[in-house]
């Protein structure tokens, strides 16, 4: 028993039991855009939009085709609902700070987690005329939860 402010309080007998976590699902979306080249001659832009009605993070996930070894990062804060952006082979190497998509002979595979869903992405090659080329386009992410 506890005594607070005059009043004597007994915390009710409270049983308890070791559970078991049989699956584990990610309340958000995913999508991987492959093949994203780093800095150089060509490079990869990825446009990523948020069709839902509420804004959310984004997270990028990096696995250099080099070394097999993912990096992970915070890669937005906000992408606001009904928004798009782009963003450039830089911008992922920048927020997973190491030396990943260097140049255009390093590829890796690129996973993008949202704290939202509804993502849609599209992965485009700028080649060295500054002419975008079509590459992976989803129309909806996989996605799992509300």
């Amino acid at each position: 028993a506890r005594t607070v402010s005059g009043a004597t309080y007994t915390p009710a007998s409270l049983s308890q039991s070791a559970s078991t976590l049989s699956s584990l699902s990610y309340n958000g979306s995913t999508s991987t855009a492959y093949y994203v080249v780093g800095l150089g001659s060509y490079i990869s832009a990825i446009r990523l939009t948020n069709t839902s009605a509420s804004a959310g993070s984004v997270f990028v996930q990096v696995t250099p085709d080099t070394t097999g070894t993912p990096t992970r990062a915070l890669l937005d804060s906000t992408l606001a609902a009904g928004q798009s952006k782009f963003y450039l082979a830089s911008d992922i190497r920048t927020a997973v700070g190491t030396s990943v998509l260097t140049d255009s002979n390093n590829r890796a595979t690129v996973v993008f987690l949202t704290s939202f869903t509804g993502l849609q992405l599209q992965n485009f090659i700028v080649n060295p005329g500054g002419v975008l080329s079509g590459g992976t386009s989803v129309g909806s992410a996989n996605t799992t939860g509300n």
